[in-house]
């Protein structure tokens, strides 16, 4: 612990934190768990600080993660606080999930509040679910509340169309709502998530929102899609939307697809 907290040697000062956290691995795990914080507060690297914290994460106990959570909210450096909110997020505790929505609201700046919605993603839970919904149908940054719902689509429990759909309906962020066609539009071996993007691309008022929608439905991959996306690209109400089918049937790719590309050329 003395050499990680003081060696001049940033190399030296690094191995010896990882050797310290194979000891406490062995059987020592409180007296090395209480080194490591030392070391994480003391030492004359921000690397070997970071290392630290990352072991520190791992190890999961309380004493560690309210340290962790004092770094996150109290430390100068923004490389260590994100590193600390990683941290938080490897642990997977309810404590580090409150810790890290208090990182959320006391944070200026939207890169420590990414790290933390990132990190949230990992503890998962209804909890964690409901917070990253409403961060990413509500915070007025397009940054943060993209990463709300990047988070969430992570630790959602429901990968299907429904979460996806209602973020489509309540973000007031458009760039949030295209976003959540696309993680729709993800889940290829879902039909209620083609069958939702068939909606919406059919229904919907916003032309922005349907060209996404037609977008997604060709990253869906599935043949499923080929039989709307030919209707747009013969019918579409404009150019835009029409040569937007058209790609996707490309991105599509499948036996279906080519022949519905071949007919829309009019090549029998």
């Amino acid at each position: 612990g003395q050499i990680a907290a003081t060696d001049p040697d940033k190399d030296v000062a690094m191995t010896a934190t990882y050797a310290l956290a194979e000891y406490a691995r062995e059987g020592s795990g409180k007296a090395g768990a209480a080194e490591l914080r030392r070391i994480m507060k003391e030492a004359k690297s921000t690397d070997v600080k970071k290392a630290a914290l990352h072991v520190l994460g791992n190890m999961r106990d309380k004493e560690s993660i309210a340290a962790i959570k004092e770094c996150a909210l109290s430390n100068d450096n923004e490389d260590l606080r994100k590193t600390a909110a990683y941290a938080l997020g490897n642990s997977k505790s309810p404590e580090a999930f409150v810790a890290l929505k208090e990182l959320v609201a006391a944070s200026a700046n939207p890169g420590t509040q990414e790290a933390a919605l990132h990190s949230m993603g990992n503890i998962g839970g209804e909890q964690v679910e409901k917070y990253l919904f409403e961060t990413a149908i509500s915070n007025p940054n397009d940054r943060v509340a993209r990463t709300a719902l990047y988070s969430l689509a992570n630790a959602s429990r429901d990968r299907g169309s429904r979460l996806m759909l209602d973020i489509v309906k309540k973000a007031k962020s458009a760039e949030v709502r295209k976003q959540a066609l696309y993680q729709i539009g993800n889940n290829s071996d879902d039909p209620e998530a083609i069958a939702t993007l068939v909606k919406i691309a059919k229904e919907s008022s916003d032309g922005d929102i349907q060209m996404i929608a037609i977008q997604a439905l060709g990253q869906t991959g599935s043949d499923d899609a080929v039989p709307v996306l030919k209707d747009f690209a013969k019918n579409g109400v404009n150019k835009r939307v029409r040569s937007a089918a058209v790609t996707a049937l490309g991105q599509i790719g499948s036996e279906k697809a080519k022949a519905a590309l071949l007919e829309i050329l009019g090549v029998k």
